[in-house]
């Protein structure tokens, strides 16, 4: 999981790196522009974009999905990559943060595919259950992952919040527009195990 996920962040980081020293040098004149009109166009392009305080095209075509300006973006990058570069220098966290991901399905499935092999139970036969954590046993848990599944954070309500007393969605908080969940634990599950819960 984590290979696949440094190998896009290195792709899009080399992409980014390699447009913005072709700009800089273009403007500063160090090198001629180029006499592909393509070329040019793109770099006109990234410009007028970086001075609209948008996310390049280019840059999008290899970025995981997001709505942010560029400002914010750019932030949010830094934040991605400190999350993963934490998980380089420190081995697999506790928790994970879901908008660190830059392909957070195939997340989910490699967790899939760690129960199934470790029940050897086949992975299309699996789900998952999910278990919303109060902040006691976020505090109880001590930076320890669970034996099975994981805990997610970074999960936001849009038009309401969570009631953390009773367990609840509940209305939101005046001039409030998003709340933060609490950590979410995703437990792998047969399918005909979580469809018989569900009915009871």
């Amino acid at each position: 999981m984590l290979q696949q996920e440094v190998e896009l962040y290195n792709k899009m980081l080399e992409v980014i790196k390699n447009t913005l020293t072709s700009l800089i040098n273009a403007i500063d004149g160090i090198v001629l522009m180029s006499t592909n009109l393509e070329e040019v166009f793109k770099l006109m392009q990234i410009y007028y974009a970086i001075f609209d305080n948008k996310i390049p095209t280019s840059w999008q075509e290899i970025s995981y999905p997001c709505l942010k300006p560029l400002g914010s973006w750019v932030i949010h990058l830094v934040q991605r990559l400190d999350f993963i570069r934490k998980w380089i220098n420190e081995g697999e966290p506790a928790n994970y943060w879901i908008a660190g991901f830059f392909q957070t399905q195939s997340f989910f499935t490699g967790v899939l595919q760690n129960y199934a092999r470790k029940h050897k139970t086949p992975i299309d036969t699996l789900s998952f259950n999910h278990k919303i954590l109060s902040k006691d046993e976020i505090e109880k848990q001590n930076g320890v992952p669970p034996d099975i599944g994981c805990y997610i954070y970074g999960f936001y309500l849009d038009g309401c919040k969570w009631d953390h007393t009773n367990h609840v969605i509940c209305d939101m908080d005046p001039h409030v527009l998003k709340c933060e969940m609490p950590y979410v634990w995703f437990l792998p599950c047969i399918e005909t195990e979580l469809a018989h819960q569900l009915e009871q």
